[in-house]
């Protein structure tokens, strides 16, 4: 279709030409809605996307000042106003522009959090602003509208009808195809809302309900329209991991990190990840996935980790995992909160914060708050780490003597045994299931049970695969004909 290649060319290389030629200085804006209204003769929706990409550009090179913060938000609450109560939507936009809203949305609310509840840099102007629009970018507005969104577009029933249809999200065209969606424009905003909404119950710390906004969408498939948006992608398996891990799915927090990494490590041996919009995020976003893994292969030893995989964590964290390994809880401690801080999402205090009360920093409260709750999961694993390495040696071993080397008594080390298969015991998705969704599954590589007194070992059974010694050999094959080029 000629109007989608013309925005697919006008919004993802033009308006990025445009902007590095006339406005790549710090602090250059484009120029206001007023002053090109007669362009486009003063047509207020026009001006309403127009003024979200201008937001957008101020957002991310500027230094945006509280009354542009609230400006932001009245043109966002028109603009999504004009797409829900809109009964057909007589405009265009392609996915990546739909998902660049969103994420702009969520992005600016997650700012604007931070930006309020940091009472400590506030002058009493910008406090008395802040006072007089506390509706402006709350967290039950900014939900609802992700929600309407949701629901306007239809997104869920539209999507079960394609599948039950056999056909793509990718090759979508409601207006062709007569799906039950007010437009395409509509279901596309409605569509990545969902994706916009799962990051923010992330953000918030309710991760069943960030993995539960997912129900709609086929998170294992290679044909969910999602994959057409780079960005897109990347961040959905970087907070449904991140939710993964926080409700101790372990297995599926390293299946979700794997699926990216590796596949941003072949774009980036491909050259194409400097080509594609948003590259540069989607590699900040790769790092802290590589940390998680970090964490998440300390944390449960035995766990299968593609090999691909292993060796890009291991070379940018190898060391750091062998201390997090080999050391108990207390002398790792600090090794597990530096990373987790500097992996997790910048979580956000949702409550308005006590205008007249102390003017001090509040947001890193949430922070803290999960950093606690991880570190309680880091130290029931590192215990069960211990343990797994002496059952490991054994194919029988009394409880007494099992509690000796831990230094517990016995009934303590029983009460350990139980905690082991009660958290290693997960719940594992599989392909075609909703995120949420799964199996209950060990996720242990050995077996155990108590007997009279004595545990009884019995290692998982291994299956040969051969696959990834042939990878790993064709890899290092590459890499050396790499060099040897440079060399040439």
């Amino acid at each position: 279709r000629p109007v989608a290649a013309d925005i697919d060319k006008l919004y993802g290389e033009t308006w990025a030409e445009l902007t590095k030629k006339y406005y790549s200085e710090k602090g250059d804006q484009w120029p206001s809605a007023e002053a090109i209204s007669s362009e486009c003769g003063g047509d207020a929706y026009f001006l309403c996307f127009y003024k979200e990409m201008a937001f957008r550009h101020l957002f991310l090179t500027g230094k945006p000042r509280c009354e542009d913060r609230l400006a932001a938000w009245e043109n966002y609450v028109m603009l999504f106003d004009f797409v829900i109560d809109a009964k057909d939507l007589d405009m265009f936009m392609n996915e990546q522009w739909a998902s660049d809203i969103i994420t702009e949305f969520v992005y600016q609310f997650q700012d604007n959090c931070q930006y309020r509840t940091d009472l400590s840099a506030r002058d009493a102007d910008e406090v008395e602003m802040l006072q007089a629009n506390q509706g402006a970018w709350a967290t039950n507005k900014v939900a609802y509208y992700l929600t309407q969104l949701i629901r306007v577009s239809n997104v869920g029933p539209v999507v079960e009808q394609m599948k039950a249809n056999g056909i793509s999200t990718q090759r979508m065209n409601a207006s062709e195809m007569g799906l039950d969606t007010p437009s395409q424009t509509t279901f596309d905003l409605g569509y990545f809302a969902l994706f916009g909404m799962a990051r923010l119950e992330c953000l918030l710390g309710d991760y069943q309900a960030s993995l539960a906004v997912l129900a709609p969408i086929d998170v294992t498939s290679e044909h969910e329209r999602y994959h057409k948006v780079f960005s897109c992608h990347t961040n959905l398996y970087y907070h449904m991991g991140f939710a993964y891990l926080m409700v101790r799915r372990y297995k599926d927090a390293i299946r979700s990190f794997s699926n990216v990494i590796a596949f941003i490590y072949r774009m980036q041996k491909s050259g194409a990840l400097q080509h594609v919009p948003g590259g540069d995020q989607g590699q900040k976003s790769n790092d802290r996935m590589c940390a998680l893994m970090a964490i998440l292969i300390a944390m449960t030893p035995g766990v299968k980790v593609d090999d691909m995989v292993l060796n890009i964590v291991k070379e940018k964290y190898g060391e750091r995992i062998s201390q997090l390994e080999s050391g108990n809880f207390n002398s790792t401690r600090e090794l597990y909160e530096n990373l987790f801080q500097k992996a997790c999402p910048k979580f956000i205090v949702p409550s308005i914060p006590n205008y007249d009360g102390p003017q001090i920093n509040y947001s890193h409260d949430s922070v803290r708050q999960q950093v606690g709750a991880f570190l309680k999961q880091a130290e029931h694993m590192n215990k069960l780490g211990q343990i797994r390495s002496y059952l490991k040696l054994y194919t029988a071993i009394s409880v007494a003597k099992l509690a000796r080397f831990n230094a517990i008594s016995d009934d303590d080390f029983r009460s350990e045994l139980l905690a082991i298969k009660h958290i290693m015991s997960q719940t594992e998705s599989e392909p075609g299931m909703a995120a949420l969704d799964g199996k209950t599954a060990s996720a242990l590589d050995i077996h155990f049970f108590v007997k009279d007194e004595m545990i009884h070992v019995d290692e998982a059974d291994r299956v040969q695969r051969h696959e990834a010694f042939f990878m790993g050999q064709v890899n290092k094959c590459e890499e050396i004909t790499e060099r040897l080029r440079n060399r040439a």
